[in-house]
């Protein structure tokens, strides 16, 4: 048997350089699809991986993701 545990409303706290993290959003914005039905495809999805925060966006064409360096 598999034990999933789901949890909802979490919340993150990042550390990171402002510029560094502009110009990230600023690459993976790109990605963000903005004539779609479909609404998980409109936001930059955020992730915390070993000491970097991950970003990553798609319009289901492209698919654009970058990191940086962050206290998670």
């Amino acid at each position: 048997m598999t034990s999933v545990d789901t949890v909802v409303a979490t919340s993150m706290r990042v550390t990171c350089a402002k510029d560094e993290l502009a110009e990230k959003l600023q690459v993976v914005g790109r990605g963000v699809s903005t004539r779609t039905s479909v609404q998980i495809l409109a936001g930059i999805y955020l992730r915390a991986v070993g000491g970097q925060l991950a970003l990553s966006s798609t319009d289901m064409e492209i698919s654009l993701r970058v990191a940086l360096d962050a206290q998670v």
